[in-house]
């Protein structure tokens, strides 16, 4: 339980002390004019209206110092209209519109040359074309009603040059071109539930900006998974037979099922010659992929599967919900941008997919451009 204390309304105890008759001395010329009974009776109503006086005036001098000083001009302010080139906030209330202009007033714009916050690159006009992207982001987060630290968080993740990661591709598997813009680097490991249910988003993602993304794989073996070691040494014993990929699906619409004469079935299925495939199991540079991916995974944080980097920027979707509009949305803020679009105008439709590629990289790091 908490200990309550008693505190008169104008402050605390200690400042509102009460003088107590006990304290008080009558002028010696009323000495004997009265009697003890009347004298103390007229201490008491004597002490009682300074007490009352002393109040009533604090009370009166704080109202007349507020009446000579006039109403308290900040009630008075309006705030100013919202402007964010390029963004309609028509539809927000006032209480989004403030919250808003507090985020894009406080966080940095997305343009690595610009160094001024998010409202003044777009209402300067300045040659950024990442800020209409970024104020979206925000002006999203504030229309759901997403807490400010963690729109905040989200921001700096996706935004922030400061927070790209370094990510060799070490010999990874990659699916798609180097020449693509974008690199999606993903840690995963084939016994986890997330990882499967990511699986199909990504994919849909990739192939519908053929040209532009690539995944670059990494594998990730977590202890309590008891088949997820396995299951990663199938995947890259397939690989040297150029099939990762289909092995890699296999192993994940099949997640129930991971023992070693599993991983044979599938290894059959996708025509893989099987005797090659059991030795391939035992090959040195098997372990030390699956070992390196671990020692990465440790040194840039990951804590958990699935985690997606996309150019170095840690995907942490803003709205959980909606997974693929949100890796759209990520991908976006990494492709080349021109000047910030036309209000009102909306990015031009992808090209229509096609089948993934396969293949592996040699030793490449993704920055803020991709590779």
């Amino acid at each position: 339980m908490r200990a309550i204390s008693a505190v008169s309304s104008d402050g605390p105890a200690s400042d509102n002390q009460v003088i107590l008759a006990s304290d008080m001395l009558l002028s010696p010329k009323g000495a004997g004019k009265y009697s003890d009974k009347a004298n103390a009776i007229f201490c008491g109503l004597y002490v009682g209206a300074l007490v009352f006086a002393a109040g009533c005036g604090a009370g009166c001098d704080r109202q007349a110092a507020a009446s000579e000083a006039g109403p308290d001009p900040a009630a008075s302010v309006v705030p100013p209209e919202l402007k964010l080139a390029g963004v309609d906030v028509s539809t927000l209330t006032a209480r989004e519109k403030g919250e808003l202009r507090t985020l894009t007033s406080e966080l940095m714009s997305p343009c690595a040359d610009v160094a001024v916050p998010v409202a003044q690159c777009l209402n300067e006009k300045r040659a950024c074309g990442k800020c209409v992207l970024a104020a979206n982001f925000l002006l999203k987060g504030v229309r759901k009603g997403i807490a400010r630290e963690e729109v905040q968080t989200k921001y700096k993740a996706r935004f922030d040059p400061i927070a790209i990661k370094e990510l060799p591709v070490d010999g990874s598997p990659v699916m798609g071109s180097d020449k693509c813009a974008v690199t999606i680097t993903e840690f995963a490991d084939f016994e986890c539930p997330g990882c499967k249910a990511m699986m199909p988003v990504v994919d849909k993602v990739i192939k519908a900006n053929e040209g532009k993304v690539k995944l670059v794989y990494k594998i990730v073996t977590l202890p309590f998974h008891a088949h997820a070691r396995v299951a990663a040494e199938a995947a890259l014993a397939a690989r040297e037979q150029g099939k990762f990929w289909e092995m890699h699906h296999q192993l994940f619409e099949n997640q129930d099922a991971l023992q070693s004469r599993d991983l044979e079935r599938y290894a059959k299925t996708i025509s893989l010659d099987v005797t090659k495939f059991r030795n391939e199991f035992k090959l040195d540079r098997v372990a030390s992929q699956i070992e390196r991916d671990a020692k990465l995974a440790e040194k840039v944080g990951v804590a958990g599967t699935p985690t997606i980097y996309i150019n170095g920027h840690q995907f942490m979707p803003l709205i959980t919900e909606d997974p693929e509009g949100e890796l759209t949305e990520a991908i976006l803020a990494e492709l080349p941008q021109g000047p910030s679009p036309v209000p009102g105008s909306t990015p031009s439709a992808p090209p229509a997919p096609s089948a993934p590629a396969s293949g592996s990289g040699g030793p490449k790091k993704i920055g803020p451009k991709g590779n």
